[in-house]
Order: structure tokens, then sequence, then C-alpha cells
């Protein structure tokens, strides 16, 4: 009996960790336009230059809208995310300009790097490209090329996405595999204990 309640109880503190972070938001800019901007807050993340400087909207590749660091050199574009993430995507990208290096990285609130991802591309290239970065507590990241591009920061950025922590940001998420197992777990206690009592009624 103390067996089953045991396996029945992390069973549920696994599938309740792991259901602590909320679904994906995502922040396409499609209704923006103009230039001269300093921030913009859109679902929780607010948007501003790196450095101070301003930033505009513009057609990207896709034909969508994308944000675009103004001024030169463009400065990276940075994006606050109120209570934190667990895992943010965006899309990058220019229209065959010059090479790229393009970038996404994680910091904590303490400005700790916490990961980052890169892909270099071809001058020719036309095509808007998806960096992810997972890591827990995420409270800002920093996007857009370095070198080779020329004059700073020279891409697009359209189709923000990141994947909110619950409120209690105590509780880590666990990976769902990890989740499974304490499920099974639970299970196989579960009809153990009703093996033991129909073996004891007969």
């Amino acid at each position: 009996m103390k067996l089953w309640r045991g396996l029945v109880a992390v069973a549920t503190i696994g599938l309740a960790t792991a259901t602590a972070v909320e679904g994906a938001t995502l922040v396409n800019f499609n209704s923006q336009a103009g230039t001269g901007f300093t921030n913009y807050t859109e679902s929780g993340a607010t948007f501003t230059a790196v450095g101070g400087g301003t930033f505009e909207f513009a057609v990207t590749p896709e034909g969508t809208v994308g944000v675009f660091g103004s001024g030169s050199p463009h400065p990276l574009l940075r994006a606050d995310i109120a209570g934190g993430a667990s895992d943010v995507a965006v899309d990058l990208g220019d229209f065959n300009a010059d090479p790229d290096g393009l970038l996404l990285r994680a910091f904590s609130s303490l400005d700790v790097l916490l990961t980052s991802a890169s892909l270099a591309t071809l001058g020719a290239d036309e095509t808007m490209h998806t960096l992810s970065v997972s890591a827990p507590n995420i409270a800002y990241v920093i996007f857009g090329s370095q070198a080779p591009s020329i004059d700073g920061s020279s891409v697009l950025a359209d189709n923000f996405a990141y994947t909110a922590l619950a409120p209690d940001s105590s509780i880590t998420p666990m990976p769902e595999p990890a989740a499974m197992v304490l499920f099974g777990l639970g299970m196989v206690g579960m009809s153990a204990f009703r093996w033991k009592q129909r073996r004891r009624r007969s």
C-alpha cells in the first residue's frame, strides 16, 4: 500500500512539473510599419535596439513584415521576455546583400550568457533561417547578424517565438521523457497494487 501511494505521488509530481511551461507565444510584426522606434512591446516581449539605437519595420524576403536595426552600423536587437522563457526562436535573413553570421544569444536576468545559436549564410542567400535556443530561465535574447555582415547587423528578424515559464518560476521544467517514465512508474505501481489485492481475495 505504501509503495503504491509513493509511486502515484511521484508520477503526479512529475506530470505537474512537466506542465509547468505554457504554450509558445508568437510575435510576427505583420501589423507594424514605420521607422525610428526605440521600443516595441507585444505579447510579453519588449524589443529594443542594443546600445540604445532605433529600429524599423520592413518587408522580409518572404513578403512578411520584419524588424530591422536602423542606422550605421545597424544595431543588434534585444527582446526582454516578461516572466522569462525556456525556449526562444526567431527567423533571420536578408535580400542577398552580403554574407551574414546569424546569431541568437540567450541571457539570464544577471546578464549571464546561457546559450547561443549561430549560422553562416552566403551573400546570394535570400532565405529566412530559424535559429532557436533552449535554457532554463531565459530573461532576454539578443539577435541579428555579425561579421561577415557589412555595416553591423544587416538582417531582418521575423516570427519571434518563445515558450513562457509558468508563474511559479521556482518549478524547473522537466524533460518530457522523464515525466513519461515517472507516469509509467505510477501506472506500474497501481497495477501491482491491484494484482496484490486480487491475489489476497482468492
